[in-house]
């Protein structure tokens, strides 16, 4: 029973607007980005038309951590264009009796991404990065507290926001980066 956490790095155009050079970029920037987390083979990946999924058992260090050093790599290896990507983490916990499994975790962050009330954060990551000229990914995380150990870079606020869930909606907390403290 332990935790995993599931990241996914997206192009925000659609599937059919992401040109093979830019869908292969991202691919090589996700195998970076893991090899900077030190899992250089996770327990699932699935590489999209438009991004890209991970899933990791969540065990080397803190999952916030983890998800800061994937986080940094894309935000750097995608400076110039960054705000055209989206970033969500979802950490689930174990709990009673019942682990989740990876394809359940998996399918909730589906549901996150595609719900209504999470699309409306990332307009409101791309209106509040303070740094005019910098384009760092749009960020939202799930079952993380950024302000617990300060491992995610820059200025998070909180939503608490109703998404769709297995057995009807749920209000759920997330918590999207307004500020990235990192002018590229």
């Amino acid at each position: 029973m332990e935790p995993i956490l599931v990241m996914r790095v997206a192009w925000a155009s659609p599937p059919s607007m992401v040109d093979v050079p830019r869908r292969r970029a991202l691919r090589r920037c996700v195998t970076a980005a893991l090899e900077d987390t030190g899992y250089l083979t996770p327990t699932y990946r699935r590489d999209g038309g438009a991004g890209c999924t991970v899933a990791l058992l969540a065990t080397h260090e803190r999952p916030s951590l983890t998800a800061s050093v994937f986080l940094d790599a894309v935000d750097y290896g995608f400076a110039e264009q960054g705000l055209e990507l989206r970033f969500l983490a979802h950490l689930a916990q174990p709990t009673g009796q019942q682990p989740q499994s990876v394809n359940e975790t998996v399918a909730d962050l589906d549901t996150y991404c595609g719900a209504a009330r999470v699309k409306d954060c990332w307009d409101l990551v791309r209106m509040e990065d303070a740094y005019i000229d910098s384009r760092p990914t749009a960020a939202i995380v799930h079952g993380i507290d950024p302000n617990a150990h300060h491992d995610l870079r820059g200025v998070w606020s909180k939503a608490d926001l109703e998404v769709p869930w297995r057995k009807g909606a749920e209000i759920e907390t997330f918590w999207y980066r307004t500020n990235s403290s990192a002018p590229f």
